[in-house]
């Protein structure tokens, strides 16, 4: 909703300050990616919600689905790290997700994406969505060769960071 847009841009701002001396501490838990909301520039939240709603619609996967919002938003699958850098980055992530893959719990707000997209033109294209209700101005931040990609491992931002799983299922079940 708007107020998680206004949070999520205050977030945003503040990140954008970071300088290579400073030390972030993230604190990511499980449904983060609802309230972590800045659709890229050019896209509305009314857009994003349209896009939500038409990849709910069509039947595709959890992981398909998320592609696609990571690479419409400016704080999901890795870009809210690439906001701190040249800051270091520490997050300390609460899971809820088996298995705890870091680019899923949250939609990875500080880890590298392992979307692609190209991933996200084949779906867009599979499901058949590139002609329908998807607003143009994510289909053409998707589709646009001058499109910008999710961070990716191989960025040096990444290369001291610390990830830290602090709770999840499987160490509950531990205990």
């Amino acid at each position: 909703d708007k107020y998680s847009q206004i949070g999520t841009q205050s977030i945003l701002d503040l990140a954008r300050r970071v300088t290579e001396q400073d030390l972030v501490i993230v604190c990511i838990s499980g449904g983060g990616s609802a309230l972590l909301c800045a659709p890229r520039q050019g896209i509305s939240l009314e857009e994003m919600q349209v896009v939500t709603r038409a990849l709910l619609a069509c039947g595709c996967s959890i992981d398909d689905k998320n592609a696609i919002l990571k690479h419409l938003s400016q704080v999901k699958g890795g870009q809210l790290r690439k906001a701190i850098f040249p800051g270091k980055c520490a997050s300390l992530v609460l899971s809820d997700v088996v298995g705890d893959p870091l680019h899923v719990i949250a939609s990875g707000p500080t880890v590298p994406d392992t979307s692609t997209l190209e991933e996200c033109r084949k779906i867009l294209e599979r499901y058949k969505l590139e002609n329908q209700v998807i607003p143009s101005s994510c289909l053409e931040h998707i589709l646009s060769s001058k499109a910008v990609e999710t961070p990716k491992q191989e960025d040096n931002m990444f290369k001291d960071d610390l990830v830290e799983i602090i709770g999840s299922n499987q160490i509950a079940t531990k205990t």
